[in-house]
């Protein structure tokens, strides 16, 4: 039994010299490494990449074999031209003093200031490691501060060997990290003895709930099957939370699972096709219904108000509407009639105007800005209505 014990403690003393090597001698970012915005056409689809701790935008997703980068795979992949493509950065170093909650905060400013929540209408994750509950606790809070849209907006996650029940490695180095000031160790320790993480998968499964009806967002979890430096940093068991399908296993450590050889690596094929299934998902979905139903009249101003004009937009619809007060009063005292339905609210108002033709608007690339123009000598009815001269009263 002493001998068994002992060898036990060795181990374990083994485990906790081999894991601090890895964390403490692995080179690592310094903090101020920019964004890169590998694709910015104009499309109102993005994917943006989010690295874990001790990455960076850059070095997290390069082969260091082909020097393959995987977001620039995806720019060039000819069946994703219509998505955009941002790697962000964070201070994931040892040095760093964050806990995740101000990560997330971070990371959340980086894509406010970047107008990823402005300018498009299907937003994907794909999230490493520690990036994943960043991710989560960002959208958490945002569902939380501004309103259910991002049940519409954020179309697809996927969390690639990131620890949802926490990593044991971050229990052997507990005391290292709290001497060390590393911050982001410590919000990773395993499940059992880590609140944050009990709070954060509670708060998750209600987010991702909300959004089951729909089936939107999809959720997919991807894991390592290979030690990292002789040690499975986070294994499948691990890495469970709500999500869709069964949890992909790729043959990689912890480190090489981002990092894709080629457009022929499985784990790019993979997250490709999950996008592009998400994707469809999102298009299936009736995002946005406005109207009292068939038969009824309403007055467009009562639409139109939603947006608080004309001060650019309201949380939560991410719209601006403009154009002289004339216009947009002649346009809100229209009647129209029936219930609209569509995935952006510029696509609603195509389906208003071809049922209206005397309102005039011009959309935005990012379909996200609309201008009115005066309707054509619109005319009053004697039920009150007001609607275009070719409409019956």
């Amino acid at each position: 039994m002493m001998v068994r014990g002992r060898r036990f403690y060795l181990l374990v003393a083994g485990v906790v010299c081999l894991l601090a090597g890895f964390l403490f001698l692995t080179p690592h970012v310094a903090p101020q490494e920019p964004d890169v915005f590998v694709k910015r056409k104009g499309t109102d689809k993005i994917v943006v990449f989010v690295h874990g701790i001790l990455g960076d935008a850059q070095g997290t997703f390069t082969n260091e074999t082909t020097q393959a980068y995987w977001p620039r795979l995806v720019a060039e992949d000819p069946d994703m031209d219509s998505f955009d493509i941002l790697a962000i950065n964070y201070d994931a170093a040892l040095t760093s003093k964050m806990s995740i909650e101000q990560i997330a905060t971070v990371v959340r400013t980086t894509l406010e200031d970047h107008r990823v929540f402005d300018d498009y209408n299907e937003i994907y994750f794909v999230c490493h490691s520690m990036g994943g509950l960043v991710v989560k606790r960002m959208l958490i809070d945002l569902w939380q501060a501004r309103s259910a849209f991002l049940e519409q907006q954020v179309s697809g996650i996927v969390f690639i060997s990131t620890p949802a029940k926490g990593a044991n490695g971050a229990n052997y180095l507990e005391l290292l990290a709290r001497l060390g000031g590393v911050r982001p160790l410590v919000d990773l320790r395993t499940y059992d003895v880590n609140t944050y993480l009990q709070i954060l998968e509670n708060q998750w499964k209600d987010y991702v709930d909300r959004g089951r009806r729909d089936r939107v967002p999809r959720v997919f979890v991807a894991y390592e099957t290979q030690p990292t430096h002789g040690y499975l940093v986070v294994p499948q068991l691990y890495t469970e939370t709500p999500q869709d399908d069964r949890a992909y296993p790729v043959t990689a450590d912890h480190l090489s699972i981002v990092k894709p050889a080629d457009r022929n690596s499985r784990v790019y094929d993979w997250v490709k096709h999950r996008i592009e299934e998400a994707s469809e998902a999102h298009a299936a979905v009736p995002f946005k219904e406005w109207g009292s139903g068939p038969g009824a009249w309403e007055r467009l101003d009562s639409l139109i108000r939603q947006f608080s004009l004309p001060t650019a937009r309201r949380d939560g619809f991410n719209l601006k509407i403009s154009g002289d007060a004339s216009a947009i009063n002649d346009v809100g005292r229209l009647s129209v009639m029936g219930t609209y339905r569509a995935a952006t609210w510029a696509d609603m108002f195509d389906h208003i105007v071809a049922a209206n033709t005397c309102i005039h608007f011009t959309a935005s690339s990012s379909r996200r800005e609309l201008r009115f123009s005066s309707p054509d000598a619109a005319k009053q009815c004697p039920t009150g209505r007001t609607v275009c001269p070719s409409a019956a009263c």
